[in-house]
């Protein structure tokens, strides 16, 4: 893309009119004196980057009541968060686990199938998707869930297991997320009902 369909793009579907937040963008694009065009993957990250958000950079800062019960809250959500292609014959990662909490999910999905050493694996069942292994994916979210956020994560958990790897998930939960899980005990005292249970509980 060059100089002059970026700035068409920029007045024309951005609807934007002011010359000196076109430059900007146009900055922010990777355009300069010595950069005339773009490839379609630089003009695709600034689409996708904070600089086209279609939110007011005002609404990315905490502005509510975060004691209220989180039945109050709309939650960002991630479906088939371990798919980093298509969904019938795309590849498995756990790096697709960071991306999805590093950007502000508070829900990830985990489709977990027995795997053939004993130990669970997530992957879309019935499918061409390739495999990932459980704990490699709940290390990665203890590892990366608290980094931008302070708030609670939920996990998606689609059990499609035997009873003996249902075990295993758990013993692997408890043992990466230990005190930043809620359990039985927790849920009860804190009513995990929906009606005390709030984001900052």
């Amino acid at each position: 893309m060059l100089r002059e369909d970026a700035i068409f793009f920029l007045k024309n579907a951005q609807c934007e009119t002011d010359i000196f937040t076109i430059g900007h963008l146009l900055e922010q694009f990777g355009f300069s004196a010595e950069v005339e065009g773009i490839n379609f993957r630089q003009f695709q990250q600034c689409l996708l980057s904070n600089c086209n958000s279609w939110m007011h950079p005002r609404g990315a800062l905490i502005h509510h009541d975060m004691n209220q019960p989180l039945t109050h809250y709309f939650i960002n959500s991630s479906h088939n968060t371990y798919l980093c292609g298509h969904q019938l014959t795309g590849k498995s990662s756990t790096d697709m686990y960071a991306l999805a909490l590093l950007n502000g999910s508070r829900c990830v999905e985990l489709d977990c199938y027995d795997g053939s050493d004993g130990k669970p694996d997530v992957t879309h069942g019935n499918t061409l998707t390739t495999r990932i292994k459980y704990r490699d994916v709940c290390q990665t979210i203890m590892d990366t869930a608290f980094v931008n956020s302070p708030y609670p994560v939920t996990l998606s958990l689609e059990v499609h297991t035997s009873i003996g790897q249902q075990r295993e998930m758990v013993k692997i939960m408890q043992e990466i997320f230990g005190p930043h899980m809620t359990n039985y005990d927790m849920a009860a005292a804190t009513k995990l009902d929906g009606i005390t249970f709030s984001p900052e509980a």
